[in-house]
């Protein structure tokens, strides 16, 4: 797991972010049980909602140009798919 990864896995691990098992349940129930596709569409919310908040950041402060550009580029180094994962796969159990 790459630096970045880490970061939002332990964010997402949070007690204040246990949203994601709940949003993790939903989506495995709207495919259908397939842990597979529901990975896919977690992960795809999850970094969706990640570029929400960096958008949102930038647009609410004067944040220069390089410093926007590392976190977009911190973000693509994210390995969504692996956090993903390890919710679907918890899900699953209950």
């Amino acid at each position: 797991m790459n630096w970045e990864t880490r970061c939002i896995h332990v964010e997402t691990q949070n007690d204040s972010n246990s949203q994601w098992v709940q949003i993790a349940e939903e989506v495995l129930e709207g495919e259908d049980g397939d842990a597979e596709d529901a990975t896919l569409a977690l992960a795809k919310r999850m970094k969706d909602d990640y570029i929400e908040q960096l958008d949102e950041l930038k647009s609410e402060s004067n944040m220069r140009l390089a410093f926007a550009d590392m976190l977009s580029g911190a973000l693509g180094e994210i390995d969504w798919m692996e956090i993903a994962d390890g919710f679907i796969e918890e899900a699953a159990e209950e």
